[in-house]
């Protein structure tokens, strides 16, 4: 098992002012054939040089989400490609999509807690310190080749030794790989979803811009006897991400709670 390079890479801030662009321009904040605001207008908003600016908008450009007309100004492309978002309700929902999607195995190593992404969590939940080995297990799902979701899931080297990148390749289930092969049974889970940015790992990962916008499901599950079993880290690119709640209005009635 290989232990996993450490990089450290500076975000370039016109990389960050082309993510917000762009999340303006894909939500529809901003609308196709609108003017946006003059590169000067830009350098007052951000607060940043007129170079950074040029570079952000050049991005874009080249994506085919703005167009630039010397001498008339910056517009909104006509056509801004629609969102296709994934409406979820569940872990189940998450678990399904799983086996619809095609599943590319990333690795499974042995690492130590303090070289995870989420060192804290993983202290905290198996009782380990920085020093401590546990299991890595990394995959992206990809649909019709791009790549929509990255998951990282850490779990004890003793239980780790029974997955292949084979069993992940399949389109299986982590738990269901387990149940199959040691009768494995879960008692209960818990899940936190969470707004971060991509890092460059995660953004090299998912071919997206860093600094963009992303989800983060994470996942604890316990074993019947109460023993910490898994941590699992879903990172879903927000454009293809919704979650959903029904609401019971009798919850209301009385409770003093104003929405």
């Amino acid at each position: 098992m290989m232990k996993p390079s450490l990089q450290k890479e500076v975000i370039p801030l016109y990389s960050r002012i082309a993510s917000t662009l762009r999340n303006r321009i894909t939500s529809g904040q901003y609308e196709p054939g609108g003017k946006l605001l003059s590169e000067e207008g830009f350098v007052q908003h951000f607060g940043v040089s007129r170079i950074t600016v040029r570079k952000a908008l050049s991005q874009l450009e080249m994506e085919g989400l703005i167009v630039r007309n010397r001498g008339r100004g910056t517009f909104v492309s006509q056509t801004i490609p629609a969102k296709k978002q994934s409406i979820y309700t569940s872990v189940r929902d998450i678990v399904l999509s799983i086996e619809r999607s095609e599943i590319k195995p990333l690795g499974i190593q042995k690492v130590k807690v303090g070289q995870t992404r989420v060192a804290h969590d993983i202290r905290a939940f198996f009782g380990l310190s920085n020093a401590d080995e546990i299991a890595q297990i990394r995959r992206v799902l990809l649909r019709k080749g791009t790549p929509l979701h990255f998951f990282e899931n850490f779990m004890p080297l003793g239980i780790a030794k029974h997955i292949t990148l084979k069993d992940i390749a399949e389109k299986k289930a982590i738990i269901k790989i387990l149940q199959e092969k040691m009768d494995l049974k879960i008692g209960r889970g818990e899940m936190y979803l969470e707004a971060i940015p991509a890092d460059p790992d995660i953004a090299k990962i998912l071919r997206c811009q860093v600094f963009d916008s992303f989800v983060r499901a994470q996942v604890f599950f316990w074993l019947p006897s109460d023993e910490p079993f898994e941590i699992v880290n879903y990172f879903i690119r927000a454009d293809n991400f919704k979650y959903k709640i029904d609401i019971d209005t009798n919850d209301f009635e009385n409770s003093t709670l104003d929405i």
